[in-house]
């Protein structure tokens, strides 16, 4: 779920960009946990066995657009429970990830 990579930069005529050089990213991909599913309490997991018909329907990666289907064509809003389950996955992959991040954000020791 989480992964630092080193990209090569490369040139971009429209923005006058030269590339060259290269850039570190940490990457962080929010999925189903099921160890941290069973964490949950008894209703929650009820509602995302649900699928579609629940209110977690896509949980957690939830369209950008059209999440909610009223209006259509809108901006995603989600309630406040899908806010709050989407946040505490964030903190636990955050959390079980911490070595990783730890590692990314430390700068190498130079001699």
């Amino acid at each position: 779920m989480v992964a630092s990579m080193r990209h090569a930069l490369q040139a971009n005529t429209w923005w006058g960009l030269p590339g060259g050089g290269a850039v570190d990213v940490f990457y962080v991909y929010l999925d189903n946990v099921d160890h941290r599913r069973r964490q949950l309490e008894w209703e929650i997991q009820a509602d995302l066995d649900l699928g579609p018909l629940g209110q977690f329907r896509d949980f957690p990666n939830d369209a950008t657009v059209d999440e909610d289907l009223i209006p259509p064509q809108s901006l995603t809003r989600l309630t406040a429970r899908q806010v709050n389950l989407l946040a505490a996955l964030t903190c636990w992959v955050v959390r079980r990830s911490q070595p990783a991040i730890e590692t990314f954000l430390t700068p190498p020791i130079s001699a």
